[in-house]
């Protein structure tokens, strides 16, 4: 089966309705890793009525960063796929036989991304998250309220895409030792795929899969969140320039 990891801070519903849009893909191949991460109402029972016996419910004492909660969950991955989602994901399509047919130990994978008002699709690779290309990116969003989307190489060294819906294999995850748990919420996924690279393997785009993105931004209304992001983007940045990956 297909694993996928979904975390819920207060989002119990959209992770329902996360789940139906697996679902309508296809019944009984995917597995789902759901993480409670802050204390809320969630009904277990709706879970089973949805996929029978096909989830882990896990619930934190204490709330924990993306790349930590992503990380536990990984300890009750089945089989070889791996897919990490968030909860504001629908999934659009998601040709599970030509992926099996292509997919690779040595890949992490992205989907086509589709743009809900235009119905565009669009492949969300990015640039390094230097203070600079994120302040631009931050500007684009708070001022024209659009997500600004450039023909990024996915083969240079330091581009990346989100955590939002990455799919890579058990043992490629395993070998990386995961996300690196020092970042909290911010970058931990650009990390995770410069690191894919450093270690001579690469990012793919896969056009069979097309998942659409609700993006909560909290960064962007939250001046707690907003240091958090300034901190792993400091981070992140350090390490380029230490010539660490």
């Amino acid at each position: 089966m297909i694993s996928v990891s979904i975390v819920s801070h207060k989002q119990f519903n959209q992770v329902l309705n996360t789940i139906k849009s697996f679902e309508l893909i296809e019944k009984n191949i995917f597995f789902y890793l759901i993480t409670i991460n802050v204390s809320e109402e969630y009904e277990e029972q709706k879970l089973k009525t949805l996929v029978g016996e096909n989830f882990k419910l896990i619930i934190n004492n204490y709330p924990k960063g993306f790349g930590a909660n992503h990380n536990f969950a990984f300890n009750y991955v089945k089989d070889e796929v791996f897919i990490i989602c968030n909860p504001d994901i629908k999934v659009k399509k998601f040709n599970v036989n030509k992926f099996n047919i292509k997919f690779s130990d040595l890949s992490l994978y992205a989907p086509n991304v589709i743009d809900e008002k235009t119905g565009e699709l669009y492949f969300d690779i990015r640039d390094f998250p230097s203070l600079r290309n994120v302040l631009l990116r931050q500007i684009n969003k708070r001022l024209f309220k659009t997500i600004m989307k450039k023909n990024i190489n996915e083969d240079l060294k330091y581009s990346w895409f989100p955590g939002y819906f990455m799919v890579i294999s058990k043992d490629l995850f395993d070998q990386l030792k995961g996300f690196d748990e020092k970042y909290f919420m911010y970058c931990e996924d650009a990390d995770l795929c410069i690191r894919v690279k450093k270690i001579g393997y690469s990012l793919k785009k896969d056009n069979d899969i097309v998942v659409s993105h609700e993006g909560q931004f909290s960064s962007n209304n939250s001046l707690k969140y907003s240091i958090i992001h300034i901190k792993s983007i400091i981070r992140i940045n350090f390490k380029r320039y230490l010539r660490i990956f």
